[in-house]
């Protein structure tokens, strides 16, 4: 009979055997596999409008501070012709992201609805990414910029084609520039062009 030592030996490079075999097996795509580098085209710019001096609202956590930010309202306007499409509902949502206490990223997590201006539907946006602090003159401004990656549920028949494509979202926020009307935030939501992955017959 075989030792328990030798028989070890002979499983662990058994082992290392087949996982090199399908490591080689993956490592190339077939030729009949297309995965193409995605692209993105604007179809809203956001302005969105948050309480005053949102610094106020991070609440210290264990991995950080954690946002409980409210939005106090804002727009969505199309990207080509400038026209107003949604208003962003006051009140509903907010950020409720965490500033990062081991390497100062914030980590976006918000949610919003809007109300479609031509039919008068209304749509969920849900919004998860990472961003950072904006340095000037290497002197932190508490302006966050962040991209995130957005998912939209609506019951506007017009607009299902941007609800089930993937999205994202770029947006900056600026809180050097609060007033106690409220924190402004520019951002443009992005829809993919790029074909899904495909495989030829």
């Amino acid at each position: 009979m075989l030792s328990s030592r030798l028989l070890s030996i002979i499983c662990t490079a058994f082992g290392i055997s087949m996982l090199a075999s399908h490591q080689g097996v993956h490592a190339i795509f077939p030729n009949d596999i297309s995965i193409v580098v995605p692209t993105f085209q604007p179809v809203y710019d956001v302005t969105i409008i948050l309480v005053p001096n949102i610094t106020q609202y991070f609440v210290p956590g264990p991995f950080g501070g954690r946002a409980f930010i409210g939005f106090l309202g804002g727009n969505l306007t199309n990207s080509s012709t400038g026209e107003l499409e949604a208003e962003i509902l006051p009140g509903v949502g907010g950020e409720f992201g965490i500033l990062s206490a081991s390497n100062g990223k914030f980590y976006v997590d918000v949610s919003f609805a809007l109300q479609w201006t031509d039919d008068q539907t209304f749509a969920f946006v849900k919004q998860q990414g990472i961003g950072s602090q904006l340095r000037r003159s290497n002197i932190i401004c508490h302006t966050y910029r962040s991209l995130h990656d957005s998912r939209m549920e609506t019951n506007s028949a017009s607009r299902q084609g941007i609800a089930e494509n993937v999205l994202l979202l770029s947006i900056l926020i600026l809180t050097e520039s609060s007033t106690p009307d409220g924190t402004i935030g520019y951002g443009r939501i992005f829809t993919k062009t790029s074909p899904d992955p495909t495989i030829s017959s």
